[in-house]
């Protein structure tokens, strides 16, 4: 991967239906300043804990069809 812009930093999101939208920003110029990125085997891992919707929270999906 190529960092955007000349920060270096990089968003991920995580929007997973049935579960809670995850949006994670590092420096892609040293990854290993953000909390829970780890390095393994010149990889960059970037971990999503995802938690599931609960009752009461509200989910938008876009382009649902019903036949």
């Amino acid at each position: 991967m190529k960092a955007i812009n000349k920060t270096g930093d990089i968003r991920f999101e995580c929007d997973l239906a049935g579960y809670r939208k995850i949006v994670q920003s590092i420096n892609f110029k040293d990854p290993s300043s953000a909390d829970g990125i780890k390095i393994e085997n010149n990889r960059v891992i970037v971990p999503f804990h995802l938690v599931r919707l609960k009752k009461g929270d509200i989910a938008i999906l876009y382009n649902v069809f019903l036949l």
